[in-house]
């Protein structure tokens, strides 16, 4: 095993490696590195440097701002990313990332991946099957539209577009916006101010929240709704309500609807 080093120019510096398995310390400002052998490991922590890394088996821990990585590399990168104003773009299945900075954005389309975020202010594009997430977020915009995956979400002014079969919510935000769409999902929601369109069949569904306008059309449904000062247009059949809300107007048109109204102040049409 041998290292060749090549001094062109200051302060350029070319390492040619020749032997696997090396390790490497990576301390220079300003140098681009194209590395592409296996069982390496590296420790990054320079400030405006660009990597292609493609090696399979690499260990990564990188604390540099300002620095651009394409990560290509199958079976078991670990990778913590602490870096501020980086970008990303991570396409190795099998992977796990744990990232807490700000103003990151990334597009992930592995398989198997798990995924803690925590930054504020991340635009995040997530369409892997199997993945489990927990977002807690704040100002975030996510689109979901992976099967089989469960989702914890607790931020505060956050969109939702959610098209994913056999995906389980809990949904705990003020002021959010959700348009739900899957069918076999069911929703847990406490969150005040929050506006729901949902079409999907045999959703269940517990509403809590005052405040809340629903549009209700699916069939086979059972609510449970006990919210203060909401007003409810349904037209699904086959569907059982037990209402116990102050103040609340209700327009139903469904056939074999059975009702339990016990509101004080509530308009009802029956048909």
């Amino acid at each position: 095993s041998y290292i060749v080093i090549s001094q062109f120019s200051k302060p350029s510096l070319v390492i040619s490696i020749l032997p696997t398995g090396v390790i490497y310390t990576l301390t220079n400002p300003g140098t681009s590195y194209t590395q592409t052998n296996p069982g390496t490991s590296y420790t990054l922590t320079n400030p405006g440097v660009s990597y292609t890394l493609t090696n399979p088996g690499v260990s990564y821990t990188q604390t540099n701002p300002g620095v651009s990585y394409t990560l290509t590399n199958p079976g078991v990168m670990s990778y913590t990313l602490t870096n501020p104003g980086t970008s990303y773009t991570l396409t190795n299945p099998g992977v796990s990332y744990t990232q807490t900075n700000p103003g990151v954005s990334y597009t992930q389309t592995n398989p198997g991946v798990s995924y803690t975020l925590t930054n504020p202010g991340v635009s995040y594009t997530l369409t892997n099957p199997g993945v489990s997430y927990t977002l807690t977020n704040p100002g975030v915009s996510y689109t979901l539209t992976n099967p089989g995956v469960s989702y914890t979400l607790t931020n505060p002014g956050v969109s939702y577009t959610q098209t994913n079969p056999g995906v389980s919510y809990t949904l705990t935000n003020p002021g959010t916006s959700y348009t739900l769409t899957n069918p076999g999902v069911s929703y847990t929601q406490t969150n005040p101010g929050v506006s729901y369109t949902q079409t999907n069949p045999g959703v269940s569904y517990t509403l809590t929240n005052p405040g809340v306008s629903y549009t209700l059309t699916n069939p086979g449904v059972s609510y449970t709704l006990t919210n203060p000062g909401v007003s409810y247009t349904q037209t699904n059949p086959g569907v059982s309500y037990t209402l116990t809300n102050p103040g609340v107007s209700y327009t139903q048109t469904n056939p074999g609807v059975s009702y339990t109204l016990t509101n004080p102040g509530t308009s009802y049409t029956p048909n």
